[in-house]
């Protein structure tokens, strides 16, 4: 589970800005909570506003590609993304930083790495028990002066000082060494991702390719089952022209997802993925979508990062999907979905967000994006937050010049 993230000089995002999910002692909304200790608690989502180039989208792919350079040891050569509009960050590094708690072993995990040109720069690894007056415990530091694990872990460290290269992370190695807390940072970031308008546009064909991946093989069966039983019900309730979905394997071995629209019952059309896109109006086609990746993405402990999904949808449509986010956030057997999206639909925010819970972004004079919690302003119990930043009380609207100023 996600705490927080503090990401620096990556793209429009200059000095270090913080997304976290840690709730203060409001009881609003508390059922949008998970209790971690008697003086901790956080929220299962995050709602981000802010106008246009404020850096929204940036923050998720911050987060995104912090996780795609845990699996990927190529995808650490493109994490460097500095801040180009100040001369100093080009020569500096991009630094992200991750603090996350582990339920099974409960305790919390804080893991950071700098990357500067292709090269690693500095990484560490700590964790501390969920306990009062617990100390942090270093699990390995690295820096100019080498790679150092704790004394625990001597074989480790003889391992990785004949295989790590400068181009790539200790985490790269989680799955083939015995460090319980680098498996629980790898596990994380496989079960992230980060839907956005462009997946939107062929998220169907995503969650076919995922649905025959190799990694899914075990959980196919089960997963077939779910989408074709909750499938339905979820495009009746959203009022979705969609009667049914069927999930059919090819003469190649490979599955293949058919479509069928609402219709007169004298026909009986099936549409292909591809057709589907044709048939039916972008917003339609992006809730499908949408659904079908929320429904593949039911395997507990996952972290969903949306950009802007709402931007083709009708508000009551956002509305509904909303619900069924929040809906698959549990699945009973104590796995906690965390989501955070971003929104121009800012009439969302006054739909179930505790105050801790929405972020507003803007530029700072710098040009660098800066994250502000509502929270952190002073307002009426009774206050519509909605209502607040279209007046611009909080400060974050964007200055349109209009006719009349020019």
């Amino acid at each position: 589970m996600l705490l927080s993230f503090e990401v620096s000089n990556f793209k429009g995002i200059g000095q270090p800005q913080t997304l976290d999910f840690i709730a203060n002692a409001s009881t609003e909304y508390e059922e949008s909570l998970v209790t971690i200790s008697e003086s901790l608690r956080i929220n299962k989502q995050l709602c981000i506003i802010g106008p246009n180039s404020s850096g929204k989208s940036h923050l998720l792919e911050s987060i995104s590609c912090f996780a795609n350079c845990i699996k990927q040891v190529d995808k650490i050569k493109s994490a460097y993304k500095p801040f180009l509009l100040d001369e100093k960050s080009s020569n500096e590094p991009t630094v992200f930083t991750a603090l996350l708690f582990d339920q099974k072993s409960d305790c919390f995990i804080e893991y950071s790495f700098s990357v500067f040109r292709g090269a690693i720069i500095n990484e560490y690894l700590s964790s501390r028990d969920n306990k009062k007056n617990a100390k942090n415990k270093s699990i390995f530091t690295r820096n100019k002066s080498g790679l150092k694990f704790s004394s625990e872990y001597k074989s480790t460290q003889k391992l990785l000082d004949e295989s790590i290269d400068i181009g790539g992370l200790v985490s790269n190695y989680a799955t083939s060494i015995k460090v319980p807390e680098l498996k629980f940072i790898h596990n994380w970031a496989t079960k992230l991702l980060l839907l956005t308008s462009d997946v939107a546009k062929s998220g169907t064909k995503i969650a076919e390719e995922l649905f025959n991946d190799k990694e899914f093989e075990e959980s196919r069966e089960f997963l077939q089952e779910l989408i074709l039983e909750k499938s339905i019900d979820i495009f009746k309730n959203l009022a979705l022209p969609i009667s049914n979905i069927s999930i059919n394997e090819g003469k190649d071995g490979k599955y293949y997802f058919k479509i069928k629209p609402s219709q007169s019952e004298s026909s009986q059309i099936e549409l292909t993925l591809s057709e589907a896109k044709d048939y039916f109006s972008s917003g339609t086609y992006s809730a499908l979508s949408l659904i079908l990746l929320l429904l593949m993405c039911n395997l507990g402990n996952t972290t969903l990062l949306i950009d802007e999904y709402d931007g083709n949808l009708h508000h009551k449509l956002s509305k509904a999907i909303l619900d069924f986010i929040r809906l698959r956030n549990e699945d009973g057997k104590g796995s906690i979905t965390q989501t955070v999206m971003t929104t121009h639909d800012i009439m969302l925010v006054d739909y179930g967000f505790r105050r801790d819970s929405i972020l507003v972004l803007k530029k700072d004079n710098n040009f660098s994006t800066v994250i502000k919690k509502i929270s952190e302003f002073s307002l009426r119990k009774d206050a519509k937050i909605s209502a607040k930043y279209l007046s611009d009380e909080f400060g974050f609207l964007p200055n349109i010049i209009g006719k009349n100023d020019v």
